[in-house]
């Protein structure tokens, strides 16, 4: 965005090309001086003394015991600024109370089986009436000795 700003200020001006991209122009200046904001450097001050307390509890801290042991300690921060610090870096505490961390993440190029829409749908042989669902199809199936795998059709009988 800098860059835009340089090549185009003296034809539009900073304040406009700000307005129109939605970034103040106190911004652009400060950027261009390189000057860094207050609160980058705190969260980096703040950054170092949460790693220097998660290390000295083992790495067990979660963002909330990690901003009680600041507080303690005379650390004057609010609880979400830690909380974002640790998600941004990666710091983590221990999982609590025997439930496993969510690692997990869906594969979106696996394969999925399609659905089956409706009655119409089916194809021959029971097990493609009995995925569906749809009791049309299931009130099909008439003799009680008929391939019925989960027990639907005596179920809804």
């Amino acid at each position: 965005m800098s860059a835009y700003v340089d090549q185009h200020r003296e034809r539009f001006g900073v304040e406009p090309i700000g307005e129109t991209l939605g970034v103040s122009a106190s911004a652009y200046y400060r950027r261009a001086t390189g000057e860094r904001s207050a609160r980058q450097l705190e969260d980096e001050r703040l950054l170092g003394v949460i790693g220097e307390t998660h290390k000295a509890n083992y790495d067990a801290y979660g963002y909330r015991r990690m901003w009680k042991a600041l507080t303690r300690a005379g650390e004057p921060v609010a609880r979400c600024q830690v909380q974002r610090l640790m998600a941004e870096h990666g710091i983590q505490g221990a999982k609590r109370r025997g439930r496993p961390w969510r690692t997990t993440k869906a594969d979106p190029s696996a394969p999925v089986e399609p659905r089956r829409a409706c009655a119409s749908s089916h194809g021959p042989g029971p097990h493609n009436r009995t995925r569906c669902g749809c009791r049309g199809a299931l009130s099909t199936l008439s003799d009680p000795g008929e391939y019925d795998p989960f027990g639907v059709v005596s179920a809804l009988r």
